[in-house]
């Protein structure tokens, strides 16, 4: 729904902005519209290596897996949407949302991370905001890990759902890193 409803409304033909322009033209951070998807997602850096280097993936070009929508740019490791597995997690009522669970469903299925890589990362939720493009509400955080960077390129070829990150090929684009020249740089 979000992903689809957002494409026409952003990039759609001038018939498709005019039907949904009524529907999201209301949505914002304080009243967010109930005929348009406002989704809720998390946004996560990752930092390998003990503090030593920050993972960017590249976002693929080709159509056939999610190219379409920002292809070629680079984003956080994580961008994992909420949704209604993550209610209750973590032994809260059914009703409870969670952000950290969708943090770490989404080093799992983004990035590859497992059960034992989980106990060697630190997860921080920061910020808390509205991005008036995408009409969704984000919390951000960072995850680092001991991981090594060829440990964690590993995992991330493995991951289950990298193929907004696949080639024309199928073969999933290694995440660029780049060094942390200090720990404020975070």
């Amino acid at each position: 729904d979000f992903i689809g409803s957002h494409r026409l409304y952003r990039e759609g033909t001038t018939e498709e902005k005019a039907i949904l322009a009524p529907l999201a033209a209301s949505a914002g951070p304080n009243a967010p519209s109930p005929s348009f998807p406002t989704p809720l997602s998390v946004g996560l850096s990752l930092i390998v290596e003990e503090g030593e280097w920050i993972m960017l993936p590249r976002r693929a070009t080709n159509q056939s897996h999610a190219g379409s929508w920002a292809s070629g740019l680079m984003y956080n490791a994580v961008g994992e949407g909420c949704s209604s597995r993550d209610l209750g997690a973590a032994g809260h009522s059914p009703d409870t949302f969670d952000p950290l669970t969708t943090a770490l469903r989404g080093l799992y299925e983004e990035v590859g991370l497992n059960g034992l890589d989980m106990a060697r990362t630190r997860v921080r939720l920061h910020s808390f905001v509205f991005d008036s493009i995408l009409l969704d509400f984000k919390f951000f955080g960072v995850a680092e890990t001991s991981l090594s960077r060829s440990e964690t390129i590993e995992r991330w070829k493995n991951a289950p759902d990298n193929a907004e990150f696949l080639k024309p090929d199928n073969i999933a684009t290694d995440p660029i890193f780049f060094r942390i020249k200090t720990k404020q740089q975070c």
